[in-house]
């Protein structure tokens, strides 16, 4: 959980860095610079440069969510030993404190490999029964 929570300023200051980074190289200070190291970002235009931060903005943020989504797979992977125990999980997740369409992923995502999970046992059972 810890790397979560540093990788989320991380995610966020990525593209800041590297704005500053541009602006270091062009050399001038202020609104000047901004506009400059954005028409450098974007090789040759403002909103190129714009559009080049929106994108790894956007990318940062996705590695981040689905970086949570991995940590929760990871910790509540053995969980299918009851069914007391994967509806207490389910229930928990209301209370993570993300936001509803992270909590939506998280739950989605733990909902599909508990299926994937009930399916694989009850197919391994036919094939032992010589149903399959």
């Amino acid at each position: 959980m810890i790397d979560i929570i540093i990788a989320l300023p991380v995610a966020v200051g990525l593209p800041v860095l590297l704005l500053l980074h541009r602006m270091q190289q062009m050399g001038l200070p202020y609104d000047r610079g901004k506009v400059t190291a954005l028409m450098a970002i974007g090789r040759g235009s403002l909103a190129l440069g714009i559009a080049a931060l929106v994108l790894l903005q956007i990318l940062a943020i996705a590695a981040v969510v689905s970086g949570i989504v991995m940590y929760y797979h990871w910790k509540y992977r053995r969980m299918y030993s009851s069914d007391e125990k994967i509806a207490e999980v389910m229930e928990g997740i209301r209370e993570l404190p993300y936001t509803w369409v992270t909590r939506r992923l998280i739950f989605n995502h733990l909902l599909k490999e508990t299926i994937r999970h009930i399916t694989a046992k009850a197919r391994a059972r036919k094939k032992r029964e010589g149903i399959i």
